[in-house]
C-alpha cells in the first residue's frame, strides 16, 4: 500500500486545499459547496473510501434517497447501515492498475458536493482525464477486460454471470466519452408505499455493504430500482471490469432480496425486524 499513499494524496489534493493523515492510511479534508463539509478517505483491502456525514433519514425517506443517488455524479451514492439514523455519502474507488484514480477522485468530490446541497452547482468540475490517446471503443474495452457481450442497435449488453439466472447490465454511452452500467434488480411489483419504503431500506443498506456499484433509483420507471456504475469519462479495460465485477456481486448478495421486499407482506415484515414500523 506504501506506494500507493503519495498517489492518494495527489488525488485527494486535486479536490481540497489541505488534506490531514489522521491516521495510518487514512485522511481528512473539507470541501465546500454552500458551506464547508468534513471528507474521510481511508485505504482499505486494495480500495480508497471516502465518506462524509448525509442528512437524517425518516421513515418516509428511503426511497427519496435513492431517487437523489441516481441524480449525483461519480461514484457517489447514500448509504444507510442496520441501527443508522442518519445517511452516509459513500464512494468507492479500486486502488489497482489501469485505474484513473485522480479523475475518479475528483468525480466523487463532486458528487459529495451536489449530494449534500443539490441544487447548487459544484465549486469545482472534475479535471480532464489525463490520457492523449485515442478513446477505445466500448467492445474493445470489453474484451480487454474479458466480458461477454451482445451488441444491439444503441446498447451493449454483458453477462453477469450471476449463478441461478441470467442477468444482464446494460451498457449506454454517453456525451463526452462517458457511459453507464445499469442491471434493473426490482420496482416493478413494489406499488405500495410500504413496499417501495422497504426496497430504499435494503438497498440503502446495500450501498454501505458492495463497493463501487450503487443502487438508486432510476429515474426511467417510478419504483424502477437498479445497480448501476456510472463513467464520466471513458473508463479504462481495467475500470470497467472492476465495474462489472461490483454489480456481479451486488446482484449475487442482494438481487433475491430486493424481489422479495416488492411484495406488500415481506415489506412489512422486513421493515418490523429493521425497527422502521412503529
Amino acid at each position: 500500500m506504501r506506494h500507493h499513499e503519495a498517489a492518494l494524496v495527489e488525488a485527494l489534493e486535486s479536490c481540497a486545499a489541505a488534506v490531514k493523515q489522521v491516521a495510518p492510511r487514512r485522511w481528512g479534508f473539507e470541501l465546500a459547496n454552500g458551506r464547508a463539509f468534513p471528507v474521510s478517505a481511508r485505504a482499505l483491502d486494495g480500495w480508497l473510501v471516502l465518506e462524509a456525514a448525509g442528512p437524517a433519514v425518516s421513515k418516509g425517506e428511503p426511497w427519496s434517497l435513492l431517487e437523489r443517488t441516481g441524480r449525483i455524479g461519480g461514484w457517489s451514492k447514500f448509504a444507510l447501515a442496520p441501527g443508522w439514523r442518519e445517511a452516509r455519502l459513500r464512494a468507492e474507488i479500486p486502488l489497482a492498475d489501469g485505474i484513473e484514480l485522480r479523475q475518479r477522485v475528483q468525480e466523487a468530490c463532486a458528487g459529495f458536493r451536489e449530494g449534500l446541497h443539490p441544487g447548487v452547482a459544484p465549486s469545482s468540475e472534475p479535471g480532464e482525464p489525463r490520457r492523449d490517446e485515442a478513446l477505445a471503443s466500448w467492445p474493445t474495452l470489453l474484451g480487454e477486460a474479458g466480458w461477454s457481450f451482445t451488441e444491439r442497435a444503441d446498447h451493449l449488453l454483458v453477462d453477469l454471470g450471476v449463478p441461478g439466472r441470467w442477468q444482464q447490465a446494460r451498457l449506454d454511452e454517453r456525451t463526452g466519452g462517458g457511459g453507464r452500467l445499469c442491471v434493473t434488480i426490482a420496482g416493478s411489483e413494489a406499488t405500495s408505499t410500504l413496499a417501495r419504503q422497504a426496497l430504499g431500506l435494503l438497498l440503502l443498506c446495500a450501498n454501505a455493504t458492495i463497493r463501487l456499484a450503487r443502487a438508486a433509483a432510476s429515474g426511467q420507471s417510478a419504483g424502477e430500482a437498479v445497480f448501476e456504475v456510472a463513467f464520466g469519462t471513458r473508463p479504462s479495460a481495467a475500470e470497467l471490469g472492476c465495474a462489472l465485477s461490483a454489480l456481479s456481486v451486488a446482484c449475487r448478495l442482494f438481487g433475491r432480496e430486493a424481489r422479495a421486499v416488492e411484495h406488500e407482506d415481506v415489506a412489512q415484515r422486513y421493515l418490523e425486524l429493521q425497527g422502521w414500523l412503529s
